[in-house]
């Protein structure tokens, strides 16, 4: 325990935590404790109205002052121009995120704690659901403050890599993601807990029946421990660290094999027979999760230039560690994506008489699509710098919106007011342009695609490329 209770966690303590403070809230408390008891007149006991008053005081302190805590934590060191002594100091990463998040939350969790116990005691004999209650309630908590700090640090990182002053603060955002996931793990767990008495009768996990409550808390700790291991991931960064990719390649499968569970309700084997069929929706939801977390890599990580030329300078210097080091993790991510993509086209192709087999082109699609805006959105960061934060955004509303709604009026399609925009973007002549759709012809599905991503790959070799070595010329 010493371990944690470092310099930089005594100093949260003593500025979050005057005597004051400290003094205040429990007398607060004792005060609506106190008045327990009675009728209010309104077919409400005072004991109800107590449980309801603490449990959203709870909510207020915890999740949204808490967020708010921990999302300006680092905020104050840029401020006070502490930070990079601290990055010079002995404290490690670890000790740094524990005393960053539970520290700058010191009073917050003193409050919180002091609610919990007071709403303890409006149970006469708290049942099993009502204690896991209590511990969602705590879990939601935590996930989001995790959460807050992790943005925060996020945007300190970006600003940080596109040269922008370290005076100003990550802005609200970090903040308000904080709140939206701790409200939404207290009202789809916590609340259904008490209301229903279980959140899940049960939870179907590969086939197999697990018990709900122990299955949600499972899903927390799990939820939170990553959270964690992100927040501390981003520190190490920021104290130049070498960073291995090797967390993010164990971190993409575990919640792949996690949130497929959920959808493998059928078995493979059925009477002795193998059934393809049951394997889809599994299958399905892993490349999805595969694919949506590569895309995302692929979209943060197009601006990060000197992470490719520290990358291109390792491979020409044969320095294998280093490159590897430097690896975007989009790349890292890429096997998986490839292996989900490819176990789901062989199982719809293993069964082409059911309509889920449709998802095989679908996911191809997906993937050159995502080629395509991969080289674009490269492309736009190599020569379009200066303008790239309005470049990107633009160019995804053309290839998604616009070009669409200018194919269909190019077309002679009347487009009404009376229908929604989104039943004329399901025409087929539409989708299997611009958008990944299932259907039953490969061709007709990815030639288009197809088309699009070699000619994306063209423009990105033609003028990104010459436009980096029209760069490192005039520099040397």
């Amino acid at each position: 325990m010493t371990y944690f209770v470092t310099p930089e966690f005594h100093r949260q303590i003593w500025t979050k935590c005057p005597p004051f403070k400290m003094v205040a809230a429990p007398l607060l408390l004792l005060v609506m404790w106190g008045i327990a008891g009675g009728d209010l007149g309104i077919g409400l006991r005072m004991n109800d109205a107590l449980k309801i008053g603490i449990f959203y005081l709870f909510v207020l302190v915890v999740m949204v002052w808490g967020s708010y805590e921990a999302s300006t934590a680092m905020d104050e060191e840029i401020r006070s121009r502490t930070w990079d002594y601290q990055k010079v100091s002995a404290i490690s990463p670890l000790q740094l995120v524990f005393g960053k998040v539970f520290g700058s939350t010191a009073y917050v969790w003193y409050v919180g704690l002091m609610c919990m116990a007071v709403y303890r005691t409006t149970f006469d004999v708290p049942l099993r659901p009502e204690i896991y209650a209590m511990f969602y309630m705590l879990a939601a908590g935590i996930a989001g403050h995790l959460v807050a700090f992790l943005f925060s640090m996020s945007s300190f990182a970006a600003r940080a890599r596109h040269g922008a002053v370290k005076g100003g603060g990550a802005g609200i955002f970090p903040c308000i993601a904080g709140i939206i996931v701790a409200f939404y793990m207290t009202r789809a767990y916590a609340m259904n807990a008490l209301q229903t008495g279980i959140p899940y009768s049960y939870l179907k996990w590969y086939n197999e029946y697990f018990d709900g409550l122990e299955s949600t808390a499972c899903g927390l700790t799990f939820f939170i421990f990553w959270a964690a291991v992100g927040c501390y991931r981003m520190v190490r960064a920021e104290l130049m660290y070498r960073m291995w990719p090797w967390v993010w390649m164990v971190f993409v499968p575990s919640v792949t094999i996690a949130i497929s569970g959920i959808f493998a309700r059928s078995p493979a084997y059925l009477l002795g027979e193998f059934k393809p069929v049951n394997l889809i929706p599994p299958a399905l939801c892993a490349f999805s999760v595969c694919f949506t977390l590569g895309y995302a890599t692929l979209l943060s990580e197009s601006s990060d230039r000197r992470k490719y030329e520290r990358l291109g300078a390792s491979l020409r210097a044969r320095a294998w560690g280093r490159a590897f080091e430097n690896t975007p993790l989009w790349i890292t991510t890429l096997p998986y994506v490839v292996l989900t993509a490819g176990l789901l086209v062989g199982l719809c192709l293993m069964s082409q008489q059911f309509a889920s087999a449709r998802f095989g082109p679908a996911a191809v699609a997906a993937l050159l699509f995502a080629v395509r805006d991969g080289f674009a959105v490269h492309t736009l960061h190599n020569t379009q710098r200066k303008r790239a934060a309005f470049a990107v955004p633009l160019y995804f509303v053309m290839a998604y919106a616009v070009l669409p709604v200018i194919f269909l009026a190019a077309s002679g399609t009347t487009l009404q007011l009376r229908r929604s925009m989104f039943s004329y973007l399901e025409l087929p002549q539409v989708q299997e342009i611009f958008y990944p759709h299932r259907a039953d012809e490969w061709m007709a599905t990815l030639s288009m695609p197809l088309l699009q991503a070699v000619l994306a790959c063209f423009v990105f070799l033609r003028f990104a490329l010459k436009t980096d070595a029209t760069n490192r010329n005039a520099v040397s």
